[in-house]
């Protein structure tokens, strides 16, 4: 049994002389773990039988409009002679299970998921320090795929075109994308699974407090147990409503 807190972070960087093939159209969407763009894994996030991922905070690279001063992206330090050393992707970031988009537009169709602006990454206490927290975190349960993917909205295709681009370093950085994780196995999983069941939320915390009320459990019939359980949670909730309502 373990609880482990991971993090990955996808790159999008140069590849010296310019050829499209190695960078993603406009509204195209990638993925950050199987995509053809970028640092990649070779196989799709199954979750095992044994095991629960809680996917709760992600960031991407900030910003709208690639900027120019005075109509030059050479003062901007976009553009070097011929060489891209900047980039602002309009980048948006989307949580899938399975082929389940989590962003939506309010007709429950597809949604790019959430701008980079909003949730930068890197962060700097210029532009909000937090990344963005899912709140509730989403579940990606036994045999469920879980994906991030990101849409790049500028067009670097068009912008090389139109500045005459013949090479885009390996030290530029097009985009990144950061993505923080629980991955539970084993007795942990089966606890995150029994909550879910509950209707409690899959935390550290929580799983932690149900080890517990198992070990105090002591031959309790199911009914009494399932009511403890109720009660228990029911208190719990209300030490976070007074919490919330003291800050």
């Amino acid at each position: 049994m373990s609880m482990r807190k991971q993090i990955y972070q996808w790159t999008l960087n140069g590849k010296g002389a310019y050829n499209s093939d190695d960078y993603p159209n406009a509204g195209e969407e990638v993925s950050i773990f199987t995509g053809n763009y970028g640092n990649i894994i070779t196989e799709a996030n199954l979750i095992r039988e044994d095991r629960f991922v809680v996917v709760h905070q992600f960031g991407s690279t900030p910003g709208i409009v690639v900027p120019s001063i005075g109509g030059s992206f050479v003062a901007s330090g976009i553009v070097n002679g011929t060489d891209l050393i900047g980039w602002i992707p309009n980048g948006f970031v989307n949580v899938f299970i399975n082929t389940t988009g989590y962003f939506q537009d309010p007709q429950n169709l597809f949604s790019g998921g959430i701008s980079g602006e909003a949730t930068p990454y890197p962060a700097t206490a210029a532009i909000r320090p937090n990344n963005y927290q899912l709140s509730p975190p989403v579940y990606a349960l036994p045999d469920q795929t879980w994906d991030i993917r990101i849409t790049l909205m500028n067009d670097i295709h068009a912008f090389v075109a139109a500045e005459g681009i013949t090479d885009i370093p390996t030290s530029t950085v097009l985009a990144r994308v950061f993505v923080q994780y629980w991955l539970f196995d084993g007795s942990d999983a089966l606890i995150a699974n029994n909550l879910l069941d509950l209707g409690i939320d899959v935390t550290v915390d929580n799983i932690e407090w149900f080890r517990r009320q198992l070990l105090q459990r002591e031959g309790l019939d199911e009914e009494t147990w399932k009511d403890y359980l109720d009660l228990a949670e029911a208190y719990r909730h209300m030490e976070d409503v007074r919490d919330d309502y003291l800050l």
